[in-house]
Formats: C-alpha cells, structure tokens, sequence
C-alpha cells in the first residue's frame, strides 16, 4: 500500500500559523489596550456632559442675544408705527373688529394675518391706551406685539 505523503508548508505560513494559534497579544500591548479602554470610557462618560453644558451657554447666550436685538426693534414698521397681532375669540370676524375699531383714537386695523382667527393692527408708538381699550373689546382674545419668533431645538 502507498502512503500519501503530507503535505507541508512553507516555513512564513507554518509560523503565521502558530503565532495565530499562540495569539499576538504580549503582555505589554494588553495593559497598553486596558489602559486605552479605560481612558477612553472616561472620555466617553464625563465628555458629552461637558459638551452639553457648554452647547447650553451658547445657546443661552444666543437668546440672551436675540431678546436684547428684539426688544431694541420695538416691533415698528417702516413708518414708525408699532404693529401688534390681534387673536380673534371664537366666532368673531375681522370685519366684526373692524367695525368695533372705527371709534378707537389711533389704532388702525392693518389687515388679516395669514393665521385664522389672526389680525394685525398699527398704532402710534407707546400709545397704551388704545391697546388697552382695544384688548377689552368682545371680539379680542389676545393682544401681542407683532414681532418674529424663532425657537430652536
């Protein structure tokens, strides 16, 4: 009977193997990588608080901003006139509010907003008392300056 001889490899992939086999890991690269894991799951668990409490200064800081630029506009128009938005109760119209404001001193009724139930009228600058007499019409639910609001999230 013949045998079959084995084959044999080449001495590069025999000691590939064995260092396969063996693992490549010394005792050296293993305290380098526990040492690099534990580093970085201390990165990962204190960075993003840190992170976080930075991004909210910013964006307070940029509210804080936008509140002082939106305050100093004083919601006027072009003709110096301050404009307010007007919510309608239920049921009202516009030309109901129209009607209601012929007798008001200084309010102009502007025109309809492009929200339902929404109006928008002009007055002198600091003219508070007709806000005042208008906010107390039946027709009115609410009277706000009509300035530009942008929230971020």
């Amino acid at each position: 009977m013949t045998s079959i001889p084995s084959p044999r490899l080449p001495a590069d992939i025999a000691q590939s193997a064995r260092v396969a086999v063996r693992g490549a890991v010394s005792a050296r690269t293993g305290i380098l990588l526990a040492v690099a894991l534990i580093m970085g799951l201390g990165v990962a668990t204190t960075g993003p608080a840190r992170v976080a409490a930075g991004a909210s200064m910013l964006f307070q800081a940029y509210v804080d901003a936008q509140g002082r630029m939106l305050a100093a506009a004083g919601n006027l128009t072009a003709d110096g006139r301050s404009e307010f938005a007007v919510l309608l109760r239920d049921g009202a119209s516009a030309d109901a509010l129209r009607t209601a404001m012929a007798g008001l001193e200084g309010v102009h009724f502007e025109r309809e907003a492009d929200l339902p139930g929404w109006v928008i009228v002009t007055t002198a600058a600091g003219n508070r008392v007709g806000l005042d007499v208008l906010g107390a019409l039946p027709q009115v639910r609410l009277v706000v300056p009509n300035r530009g609001l942008w929230i971020c999230h």
